[in-house]
């Protein structure tokens, strides 16, 4: 127990047979259960949970069949500690990525009510970026901004960051179905808990990298998620503002995205005529490139505006 909350860990593991074991005796003993899931590994992950499980009863292993990335692991580590009555539901890496010192941050978060879920933040302290790979800064950079105008999230930053902390009725009411796999759970469970009006809060816990390998590939996975960033982005814009309660929002971004694709057709057909048929282009013609797009930008960002104000604070 910790402040008279009941805590569970989440772990999903794949590979991780020369780093469960520490994570798995470095957990604090406040923690009531540790849920690990191994997702069918190919090395001795399997063989080293079970070691670690006969030495601390708080263990409880799951074994997949199928590989399901680290969405299904996580899921499923999550139903399974609400069997077991969690209160507050935690995730950590099965790498030992994730220093056990700084639950109690992510934890007093939640129990203070000051979020329904909590999540560490490495981009707070320029000192601490210097330890971070500079192509995972990149990724990151570029993803915390997609993330922010997708998710309505405006405050939070480091998007893809794992070490998190839940409260289990803000799990319950998460519809885990629209949960995107492998490694776009933290991208489609933002989206999730927009739809809820969850509150979420960025927690500054250092980077730490030993010799865990990272199995996330920059480029092709940035893409993938971005992908799953906007459909979420439209699903979100839909539900929460177009069906759940109609606000000026859903109008003012579906006029500016029009309005601003208008604008840029027109600036392609005043170049065209320009630099390849060599006509000189009229003060009509530009005009209908430049007002509709400055218009329609001018929509999106007061969308945006409007998005920001609308925030679960």
């Amino acid at each position: 127990m910790y402040k008279e909350h009941k805590i569970a860990v989440s772990i999903p593991a794949y590979n991780e047979g020369k780093l469960i074991s520490k994570t798995l005796e470095t957990i604090p003993s406040f923690v009531d259960n540790i849920v690990v899931v191994d997702d069918k590994s190919i090395d001795d992950t399997a063989k080293e949970i079970l070691k670690c499980g006969n030495r601390d009863g708080r263990i409880h292993p799951v074994f997949f069949k199928k590989n399901l990335g680290v969405s299904g692991a996580i899921i499923e580590a999550h139903s399974r500690a609400l069997d077991k009555g969690a209160d507050i539901i935690v995730v950590m890496a099965g790498d030992n990525q994730m220093d056990p010192v700084y639950l109690p941050l992510l934890l007093d978060a939640v129990i203070e009510g000051k979020a329904d879920y909590a999540k560490g933040n490495r981009f707070f302290h320029r000192q601490d970026l210097k330890k971070m790979p500079v192509m995972r800064i990149i990724g990151n950079i570029f993803l915390t901004f997609v993330s922010k105008f997708c998710t309505g999230y405006w405050s939070i930053s480091d998007p893809l960051n794992g070490y998190t902390a839940m409260r289990a009725e803000t799990f319950k009411k998460i519809d885990v179905s629209r949960i995107a796999p492998r490694y776009s759970l933290e991208v489609s469970l933002l989206i999730e808990l927009a739809l809820i009006d969850a509150k979420i809060r960025d927690i500054f816990i250092p980077a730490r990298y030993g010799d865990e390998k990272s199995k996330v590939r920059i480029f092709r996975d940035s893409v993938k998620i971005t992908m799953v960033f906007l459909k979420g982005f439209a699903r979100r814009i839909f539900l929460k503002y177009t069906l759940y309660n109609f606000h000026p929002i859903s109008l003012f971004y579906a006029l500016g995205f029009i309005l601003s694709l208008v604008g840029v057709f027109f600036g392609f057909f005043v170049l065209f005529n320009s630099f390849v048929l060599h006509r000189i282009a009229t003060p009509a013609t530009v005009m209908l490139f430049v007002v509709p797009f400055l218009l329609g930008v001018q929509l999106i960002l007061q969308s945006i505006s409007l998005d920001i104000q609308n925030e679960p604070k």
